[in-house]
């Protein structure tokens, strides 16, 4: 009998303890303050990107960006970004930084929204509380335009058939140098299509303790295919540059460039969350030709790069 007792107590005990957390639970309550993805307005992004070419002996160009974006009436976002290089990776040539500017502009054609359900948890010292509640996502599609403009380096890997080479001013001789930068300046118009999604919740949980939990949802990601078209790209005529590392003198080069192309293709993506954010480019560079990475003949990839980023910001 006192071990059925003991058992019939503990059960009541567990009721009523389930019963009192569903009472709290409900006792719970929800204050949205705002629950619109077009509320943004303005964004401001700094960080780093390591960019490098798809190319045989390619090195990693580490960089340092500031990208501003406005939103002054709702289907136009205003967009800029300032480029700075590091040219750390070339040891037998001293290469200034170089750094370049671009600005454009989506233009939305749509606003379509849907709802997703979400769960916020909340707590206190003693419970935890789940909230469900649908956050609203603007879904945009448009077109997408900018113009790019700066100066960078084109590595020429240690693939001999990259068609760049060095005429040596000692020898008269030709050559097929590894790794060699060439500076260059430039001039880009891209154009094409874009998809964005973004969100922009704020809403406060009032708890059975008469404590409050704010919760807070800010997303923004965009999704860029565009044509790239080179007006103007000049190249150095000559580098000077070591012949090997632990060599005292630097050699005079004349740069021959056999084949450019004026044209490239681009896909982009930039993913931001509250004050983090991370992007991504990859396409076939207009420029110098030279062959992808351990390619026996011409391929698509020929020509191509990727870059990667992280950065923080406000939005």
């Amino acid at each position: 009998m006192r071990r059925s007792g003991i058992a019939m107590f503990l059960a009541m005990c567990c009721i009523r303890m389930a019963q009192s957390q569903y009472d709290d639970t409900i006792k719970g309550k929800l204050q949205v303050m705002y629950n619109e993805p077009n509320k943004f307005r303005a964004s401001l992004i700094a960080g780093t990107a390591i960019e490098t070419q798809g190319t045989e002996g390619g090195v990693g160009i580490p960089s340092a960006f500031l990208t501003l974006r406005l939103k002054p009436v709702k289907p136009i976002i205003l967009f800029g970004t300032l480029n700075h290089q590091f040219q750390w990776a070339w040891k037998w040539q001293n290469i200034k930084d170089t750094r370049n500017w671009e600005a454009g502009m989506h233009i939305f054609l749509n606003n379509k929204r849907i709802e997703k359900w979400k769960t916020f948890t909340a707590g206190t010292g003693a419970w935890n509380y789940d909230f469900t509640f649908p956050v609203k996502v603007a879904w945009n599609v448009g077109i997408t335009g900018n113009y790019r403009q700066g100066s960078a380096v084109f590595n020429s890997g240690t693939d001999k058939s990259t068609e760049v080479k060095f005429r040596n001013h000692h020898d008269s001789r030709v050559y097929s140098l590894e790794k060699a930068a060439i500076p260059y300046t430039f001039s880009e118009i891209s154009a094409g299509f874009i998809v964005s999604t973004a969100t922009r919740m704020k809403l406060y949980a009032h708890l059975p303790d008469q404590t409050r939990k704010s919760r807070r949802m800010k997303t923004y990601t965009e999704f860029r295919i565009e044509g790239v078209f080179m007006p103007e790209r000049n190249y150095d005529s000559l580098i000077v540059r070591k012949p090997a590392a632990d060599a005292t003198k630097y050699f005079t080069y004349d740069v021959i460039k056999v084949v450019e192309r004026n044209w490239g293709l681009r896909f982009s993506g930039f993913f931001s969350r509250k004050w983090y954010s991370m992007r991504f480019e990859a396409g076939i560079s207009p420029g110098i030709t030279y062959r992808f990475a351990g390619a026996e003949g011409r391929t698509p990839f020929d020509r191509s790069y990727l870059l990667l980023g992280f950065g923080i910001g406000w939005m």
